[in-house]
């Protein structure tokens, strides 16, 4: 997809999230994920993995303002057929909601391995807030489902870390 035609798309998209039309902005996400994978299959080439990215990340990210919950997390444990990316920091994010959806739909099982995921994210970008901000978040869920052993293991992460 042309980068100006992505740009517009994402434009709206963008637009309606910020106006508070999630399942719109979810809708439209998706959109544009099956058109990006569809023009470059027509054409025997792989999508711009960065704008692959970028919707399926506002895809969720929508779905999950929305909320859908149950729909965010099967986006989140779902694969591409095409290499995709977006930034350390989003992909970080994206793993914390992975931590939270897995509270809300009673995934006890899930809240450490997201939580891993978004822990090691966090660390390499550098930010101890963040990384302190990870480990109370998991140490804080895990404690509500009753792993009190997993919880005070993620406790235990904190020494070092600025709170």
């Amino acid at each position: 997809m042309s980068l100006p035609t992505f740009e517009a798309r994402m434009d709206a998209l963008v637009s309606a999230f910020g106006d508070g039309r999630h399942r719109e902005a979810a809708d439209l996400a998706a959109q544009l994920k099956a058109e990006l994978l569809a023009e470059a299959a027509a054409a025997g080439k792989q999508p711009d993995p960065m704008q692959v990215g970028w919707a399926r990340f506002y895809q969720l990210k929508a779905l999950h303002a929305a909320p859908d919950y149950a729909a965010a997390h099967a986006l989140l444990s779902s694969t591409e057929p095409v290499t995709w990316i977006v930034s350390q920091r989003n992909a970080a994010w994206m793993d914390s909601v992975g931590v939270e959806l897995a509270f809300r739909l009673g995934k006890a099982d899930e809240i450490a391995v997201w939580g891993e995921r978004c822990y090691q994210k966090r660390v390499e970008l550098g930010d101890p807030k963040d990384v302190a901000a990870c480990v109370h978040m998991v140490h804080d869920l895990l404690g509500r489902v009753g792993r009190a052993d997993e919880a005070a293991a993620w406790a235990e992460r904190l020494r070092g870390v600025a709170p």
